[in-house]
Parts: C-alpha cells; structure tokens; sequence
C-alpha cells in the first residue's frame, strides 16, 4: 500500500544537475509529517560508489529507501531488479533521476 492508501505502484522520473537534487528537493517539499515517515516516502536509485561505499553511508541510504545500482553495468543489474520486483507487487512509489 502506497502513501495515497492504493495498492497501485507508482513510478515518477524527472531530470537533475547535481547528486544533491534528490534529498533537497524532496526534504524542502514534504511536509515533516511525511519526510519522517519511512512508509510514506518514495523509493530512489543512487550509484553503489557514491552512496554505498562507506558502511556508514550504506546504512543511511539504506534506511532512506535508495536502490544501489551500479555505474557501466547497463541492465544488468540484479540487486535492483529483486527490489524493484518487491516494490512493484507491494504498490511502492519509485522515483528515478535518470
């Protein structure tokens, strides 16, 4: 189930300059009410070597529903199939920066 309460999943994709436009876009958009309620926020991508790298960063991410993907690897990703699979048949919404 969805922040909106349906069971469909949702899928957004918009453009970006920077590695920050996603935490700052969607921290000064969303009401904290929502921002602070893990199951009402959307799902991200962020590349492995950037977010990933540092056990710290990974568990923050993590918690913060971004995908790992890996850079060069095309669509051959299957970490991110299995959770995209998950998220899709749980009605999730996903966001992606392409």
């Amino acid at each position: 189930q969805n922040s909106t309460g349906s069971k469909t999943a949702v899928l957004t994709v918009s453009n970006h300059c920077s590695t920050i436009d996603d935490p700052v876009l969607f921290g000064a958009m969303l009401p904290p009410s929502i921002s602070l309620n893990p199951s009402k926020l959307r799902w991200t991508m962020c590349t492995q070597e950037v977010c990933f790298k540092r056990p710290a960063l990974a568990a923050m991410f993590g918690s913060g529903k971004v995908l790992p993907i890996k850079r060069m690897s095309g669509i051959d990703q299957p970490l991110l199939l299995q959770f995209a699979r998950k998220i899709a048949m749980g009605g999730q919404w996903v966001h992606v920066f392409p």
